[in-house]
């Protein structure tokens, strides 16, 4: 989270049990408000393998606790999605029902379960071999810059918005993590025409953006693109196309989720809960 620390407080908790630490929770302050984290898609609690339900909601009863007698008046938990567990577990899920959490906010995201998938559409691979047959590539490529003016342009046309991270941004954190993060790209004539960013999460890979230019979107360049991407992490349990809703979870843009779904994915849901002292 380094690379974006300057536009939050960061308050995060490290849980000892004695001298021993047994829970991480990322969080950061927003006025009275704490949220887990500000800066994440997902920051849910972080426990050892064989926690137990128990220790579980002793320590949500800690840090709810503790919160409150620092002076915040609500807690924002955003729960880490059961495809990115190591170990599956829903042990917050219950401590929260428990403390009387309200869940306030659910995203639609889109997932492919890889090792038991259903088909892509028709439509999907028909752009796809459109896209080879024009000639199309699809390469892992460093170059952010190129593929972020693409993307800047497709987010303002379509949906007058901007990109949540910048290039440079972009470029550093794949820097870091250089096996973790990953650009794959559609060129044609050493053109950039499409492309995704895809984070892997161990069992869980996780696309964040995509984005195609004129060009790439009339003969299939994303989703060759997507599909490369898709064989390339095919070992792997899930792949994870990220959410299609907005307004917490109010609105959902249909035809992104719609093209998402071509893939063979299903919905998977991103909770968030709300705790107030």
């Amino acid at each position: 989270m380094d690379y974006h620390s300057d536009r939050f407080k960061d308050h995060s908790l490290m849980v000892y049990a004695g001298d021993k630490v047994v829970a991480l929770l990322p969080a950061s302050e927003h006025g009275t408000e704490i949220r887990s984290h500000g800066g994440l898609t997902y920051g849910g609690l972080i426990v050892q393998p064989k926690f137990g339900q128990a220790n579980n909601l002793a320590v949500f009863e800690e840090i709810t606790k503790y919160f409150k007698n620092l002076g915040f008046q609500r807690f924002l938990y955003k729960s880490v999605p059961h495809i990115y567990h190591r170990h599956l577990t829903e042990d917050d899920a219950y401590s929260l029902f428990r403390l009387k959490a309200e869940c306030f906010r659910v995203d639609a995201s889109t997932t492919i379960e890889l090792q038991n998938p259903l088909a892509v559409s028709s439509l999907r691979k028909r752009g796809a071999k459109k896209a080879i047959k024009a000639g199309c590539a699809v390469k892992i490529s460093d170059d952010f810059e190129a593929y972020f003016q693409i993307l800047a342009e497709r987010l303002s046309d379509k949906y007058d918005a901007v990109p949540t991270h910048t290039a440079k941004e972009m470029a550093n954190l794949q820097s870091q993590f250089p096996e973790n993060i990953k650009l794959f790209a559609t060129f044609m004539n050493e053109e950039m025409i499409a492309g995704t960013i895809v984070y892997d999460c161990g069992a869980c890979v996780h696309t964040q953006y995509l984005a195609s230019s004129p060009k790439g979107f009339e003969i299939g360049g994303l989703d060759v693109a997507i599909l490369e991407a898709i064989n390339y992490y095919k070992d792997r349990k899930y792949f994870d196309f990220g959410i299609s809703t907005e307004q917490n979870g109010q609105h959902l843009n249909e035809g992104l989720k719609q093209q998402k779904e071509m893939f063979g994915g299903q919905t998977v849901v991103y909770s968030h809960y709300s705790l107030t002292f």
